[in-house]
């Protein structure tokens, strides 16, 4: 009686075990998918590590310096961090604008004639810059990086500025006190003086901080034990995995409609153990993406702890979501390559909407709420609770994946 009982469990866990065996044997037979698989976090991962220290990397710099005086010395001084090339002074503006547009230089500045003589008269100078604008990505970071570079100088200026305006004040206010102390001086014009020494006396403590940034404004993150950069794990490792396993699943499930499998297994035992078998194999390749950028940011130097039990529940959310939606996708295709092209449609438009390249705050509160319920969005917030916080893990993607189960399962039933 016993063995009857347990007859009809083994049958199907053979029947699993045999089509989780099938697509692992698959996957690795066939390397082109699996270098792919394996090389797109790694490179992914590596890139955007790389990309965020962007400090590292020396842009081109030509000068035209007009201004041939020791206080453009300073100038070029500060730009350290730039590879700079002082052109010739003949024709030196359109020479400049030339090899910006034969890429020869990434970037070109104009000291104007009277900079030095502007800056010692306390009057505000010119430097021009020239910059390819079609290179848009460029344009937006080139004056951040410019701007950063010179603040140096200018803290400079600003502070040689504070002890003149300081000396020159406290000169004038010894030379009042000296007449007012010497001479008679009637009642009225006595007063005056005493208002013009108050008046001094302000500007002596006037900061010219003040008058070029009256409000200043300190950020600090909250979480200042959070590197920007490893902070990046939360978004990349849910961007990649949604891709590769949308990829992977549809290219899986039309693979399996043409070799005649599904076929059998519909009539041979239940379309529901052939979906268990899915989610068991590509719950294994998330836990590798995983694990491949987990190896990448910890060789970086980010430092990441976490539950492992979470980051397992984790994991399995999200294979588990992302294979429905492949499997929907291999239902719908006509072919691997249209499987291929939906996938990317599909990620495509998510990442942008990830919150990674663009902030979601800035967004149309319509889109905004579109996002909240897009299956994406919740598996970054619940990495960013798990990796980054030690959190336990938020149970709002179930609530997706139990309508993606229920579609897949009549998608199935549904098609031939």
């Amino acid at each position: 009686m016993l063995k009857e009982k347990l007859k009809l469990p083994l049958y199907y866990g053979r029947k699993l075990y045999g089509h989780l065996k099938k697509d692992l044997m698959l996957f690795y037979n066939r390397k082109k998918y699996l270098y792919i698989f394996l090389l797109f976090p790694l490179i992914i991962a590596g890139l955007f590590l790389f990309l965020m220290s962007p400090t590292s990397a020396e842009i081109d710099v030509g000068i035209c310096n007009y201004d041939q005086n020791p206080e453009t010395e300073r100038v070029l001084n500060s730009l350290e961090s730039f590879d700079i090339e002082v052109l010739n002074r003949t024709n030196c503006t359109e020479n400049l604008k030339d090899m910006i547009r034969d890429g020869e230089l990434s970037l070109g500045l104009e000291i104007n004639e009277g900079f030095s003589e502007r800056i010692e008269n306390m009057e505000q100078s010119y430097i021009t810059m020239y910059y390819d604008n079609t290179d848009i990505a460029f344009s937006n970071m080139v004056h951040w990086r410019l701007d950063s570079t010179l603040q140096p100088y200018e803290r400079e200026i600003i502070d040689e500025l504070n002890q003149e305006l300081e000396r020159r004040v406290s000169i004038a206010r010894q030379s009042i006190g000296i007449v007012d102390d010497s001479q008679q001086i009637p009642g009225p014009i006595s007063d005056r003086i005493k208002e013009i020494d108050e008046d001094l006396e302000r500007i002596e403590k006037l900061n010219t901080n003040f008058l070029i940034n009256p409000i200043r404004t300190d950020s600090q993150g909250i979480y200042e034990e959070l590197d920007l950069r490893y902070i990046s794990i939360a978004f990349l490792f849910p961007i990649i995995s949604l891709f590769l396993i949308l990829m992977l699943t549809s290219v899986s499930i039309i693979y399996d409609y043409k070799n005649g499998f599904i076929t059998k297994v519909k009539t041979s035992t239940s379309i529901l153990t052939y979906i268990i078998s899915k989610i068991l194999f590509f719950f294994i390749l998330t836990t590798i993406i995983f694990l491949i950028l987990y190896g990448v940011f910890i060789l970086a130097g980010a430092s990441l702890s976490f539950n492992i039990v979470e980051i397992i529940k984790l994991l399995l959310m999200i294979a588990v979501t992302n294979s429905f939606i492949g499997m929907l996708i291999g239902n719908l295709a006509d072919n691997e390559g249209v499987a291929i092209l939906m996938s990317l449609f599909i990620s495509f438009p998510l990442m942008l909407l990830s919150g990674l390249f663009f902030p979601v705050q800035n967004m149309p509160n319509i889109i905004q709420s579109i996002i909240r319920i897009l299956p994406l969005n919740h598996q970054i917030e619940a990495t960013k609770s798990i990796i980054l916080f030690n959190q336990p893990l938020n149970w709002n993607l179930f609530y997706i994946t139990i309508p993606l189960f229920l579609l897949t399962i009549y998608v199935f039933r549904l098609k031939d």
